[in-house]
C-alpha cells in the first residue's frame, strides 16, 4: 500500500475468471515483493471438494487451478467495490474509516480446508491490520462475504 499511496490496485479475486477485466492476479502484483516465488500462495491444506468450483481434469487444488490458494476481497478490488468509492483509496472503506481495519478481511482460504464448510475454523483469513485468524473463536463472519467460484 505503500507504494500506492493507499490507492487500492485492481486484482482478480479469481484469477481463472478474469474479472475485473482490468485486474491482475494478486500473485502477479507482489511478485516484485516476493521475488517471483510463488509457492508462499499455496496452503498446504488446498483441495478441491466444492462442487460449485469445478476444476479441469487432474487438476485437485486452487493453486494449480488459479495460481494461489486464497481469494481478494472483492471489495478492496476496483471496479468491482461497492463500498470504496472512486478513486479506491483503502482509507475511503467503510471499515478502516471506523477503525475497524481488523474486521476487514483481505484475503481468505478459497474453499473450507481446515474443517467442514461453514463453520468458525474451516478458512484462514488475512485480515487488513495484517493478523491471520481462522475464525475459530469469533461469533459473526467477516464483514464481506466471499464470493462463489463458478467455471
Amino acid at each position: 500500500m505503500n507504494d500506492s499511496r493507499g490507492k487500492l490496485p485492481p486484482i482478480q479475486p479469481v484469477p481463472s475468471l478474469h474479472i475485473p477485466a482490468v485486474g491482475t492476479p494478486a500473485t502477479e502484483l507482489f511478485d516484485r515483493y516476493t521475488k517471483n516465488v510463488r509457492e508462499g500462495w499455496r496452503c498446504p491444506a488446498d483441495y478441491i471438494t466444492n462442487s460449485f468450483s469445478p476444476a479441469p481434469a487432474g487438476v485437485t487444488t486452487y493453486f494449480e487451478r488459479e495460481g494461489l490458494s486464497y481469494q481478494y476481497n472483492p471489495s478492496l478490488s476496483p471496479p468491482m467495490s461497492p463500498v470504496v468509492p472512486v478513486p479506491y483509496f483503502i482509507k475511503d472503506h467503510p471499515l478502516v474509516k471506523k477503525g475497524k481495519q481488523n474486521q476487514l478481511w483481505v484475503f481468505k482460504d478459497f474453499d473450507s480446508f481446515h474443517a467442514k464448510t461453514i463453520t468458525n475454523g474451516s478458512c484462514n483469513y488475512l485480515f487488513a491490520d495484517t493478523h491471520v485468524t481462522d475464525l475459530a473463536n469469533e461469533e459473526s463472519p467477516p464483514s464481506t462475504a466471499p464470493i462463489i467460484i463458478h467455471n
